[in-house]
């Protein structure tokens, strides 16, 4: 599976004043996006995705008609479906069956990440030979403007990008309040030890900790998948 294409997360909350070198910058907005995807979970983003299917041999009444909706569809078992691994797909860009382009009226999407073929089945192929269907399509939750999650998102990646930035220009960053105890001319601070923070998933940065306990708050390290032993194979 190649992935190509994705978009850029927002900033909100942090403004380049000038005076951070691009490098640096492009480097903390690189890390501080990694570093959130890690996080959430890895649900966030949408990005483009070529992915090649090896649909196995079955038994022709695995692959009888149905009905849906009112219209005449192959059934969504067995080698008449392709169930798209990455979601949730938001468009399919091409679908191709042997190297040729379907036309987009030929196949249609069901249950979410479901793509079944109409009037017909999705070609077999098995051993070591390639795939012979190949999907093109864009998947994941997305963080444009007006989205969902594009503020709560864009203000975490703010508060995280200003505390790579100083990281990596090699200057006193914000201390977290997740330090157990640090002493400064004389004055001793206390707080939480960090062992509680990582072992809950959280950073200790508030906006960033929001945004974790809104989408992610079992601290999964990423989106549930289920998989079938009968589908199609991913080649």
């Amino acid at each position: 599976m190649a992935r190509t294409g994705c978009e850029e997360w927002p900033i909100i909350g942090y403004a380049d004043t000038g005076n951070v070198d691009d490098e640096v910058l492009d480097s903390a907005k690189s890390a501080a996006r990694e570093f959130l995807n890690g996080l959430t979970g890895r649900n966030f983003g949408t990005c483009t995705y070529d992915q090649r299917f090896q649909v196995r041999q079955y038994p022709s009444d695995h692959c009888a008609p149905t009905s849906w909706n009112g219209t005449r569809l192959i059934s969504d078992g067995m080698c008449c479906a392709i169930k798209l691994p990455i979601g949730p797909v938001q468009a399919i860009t091409d679908l191709r069956v042997d190297g040729v382009t379907l036309d987009p009226a030929s196949y249609t999407m069901i249950a979410g990440n479901k793509l079944i073929r109409i009037s017909g089945c999705w070609p077999s192929s098995g051993g070591c030979e390639p795939g012979r269907v190949k999907v093109t399509y864009v998947a994941g939750v997305p963080l444009s403007v007006g989205s969902k999650y594009h503020g709560l998102v864009g203000a975490a990646m703010g508060e995280v990008v200003r505390e790579y930035v100083s990281a990596f220009a090699g200057n006193a960053c914000k201390l977290p309040s997740r330090f157990v105890a640090v002493q400064r001319q004389g004055i001793t601070t206390q707080a939480l030890d960090p062992a509680l923070f990582l072992n809950l998933g959280l950073t200790g940065m508030p906006l960033t900790d929001n945004l974790i306990r809104t989408v992610n708050p079992n601290g999964l390290r990423r989106k549930p998948r289920v998989v079938s032993i009968d589908g199609p194979r991913r080649r």
